[in-house]
């Protein structure tokens, strides 16, 4: 199976860019986990999906889930 855009990032220890943020923040969504939950089982840290939450709130008003799904959608090569 291959892996999302924020999971390869995180393998190569760079930094996500907004769009791999936003799929990893929706893949989290979509667990149905905590981002406590999530960060420990793919080996990151709940204070970067924190983090991150508040900066793409920040630069376009509330997150809602499905804006981060599409979000992640477009850095898939889906048109949305």
């Amino acid at each position: 199976m291959q892996k999302e855009a924020w999971e390869r990032a995180s393998d190569e220890g760079r930094p996500w860019t907004d769009a791999e943020a936003a799929g990893a923040l929706a893949a989290c969504d979509a667990s149905g986990m905590s981002a406590a939950a999530f960060a420990r089982r793919y080996k990151l840290t709940a204070c970067k999906f924190y983090w991150w939450r508040k900066r793409l709130a920040e630069r376009g008003g509330a997150v809602a889930p499905m804006r981060l799904l599409a979000q992640a959608l477009a850095a898939r090569g889906h048109s949305v």
